[in-house]
Parts: C-alpha cells; structure tokens; sequence
C-alpha cells in the first residue's frame, strides 16, 4: 500500500471521504471478484480484460499495488487464461483485498 499517495488524496477530499470512496472500491472490486468467478465456468475473455483493467486503474489510483498487479496479469492474459490458471490469480486477488483492507483498517 502506498501509504503517502493515500495521505495525499486523504488530503485532497479529507479523510471522510478517502474512507468513504474506499469502501466503495472494495465493494465494486468484490463484485468483480465474483463476476471474475462466473467467468472461469463461462468465458468471455474480452469482458474479463475490460474488468480486470478497470480494477486495475481504481486499485493503481489509491496505491493498492498488490491488487493492481494481479488485476494487471489477469488483464493481459484473459485472452486465453485457463481456468486452472484464473481460479488460483483469483484466489491471490481476494486474499490481496483482505490484507490491504485489514492493513487500511488498522491503520484508520
């Protein structure tokens, strides 16, 4: 987690609302988890890239690196991911969320 560029944005838009609009990345990135999940059982590589490149730019935005990555790699492979390699980035990409919003918590 980039801590300064949250500090910076906290900053910006005040603490309140840097909590605020991160509670609605992750609620919006939860949801894309679980469209990701409905894509490993039904494809549609085009929507998976434009998701995982959407996740990508909001996590990039707050300094969410891990999460940003593995948005990034998914993205660039969703062309012709296997399920067998989609199922355990997403498992990576949950347990990337659960640490950068344990380590946000913590921090606030």
């Amino acid at each position: 987690i980039d801590r300064v560029l949250l500090a910076q944005i906290g900053e910006e838009i005040g603490e309140h609302g840097l909590m605020e609009t991160l509670a609605i990345f992750f609620h919006d990135a939860e949801r894309r988890i679980g469209l990701f999940r409905c894509l490993v059982d039904d494809p549609d590589p085009e929507l998976l890239a434009m998701e995982a490149h959407s996740l990508k730019g909001a996590a990039s935005t707050f300094g969410l690196t891990e999460i940003a990555q593995i948005a990034r790699t998914i993205e660039q492979q969703a062309p012709d991911i296997a399920p067998d390699v989609l199922r355990p980035l997403l498992d990576r990409l949950e347990q990337a969320m659960r640490r950068a919003s344990e380590a946000l918590d913590a921090a606030s």
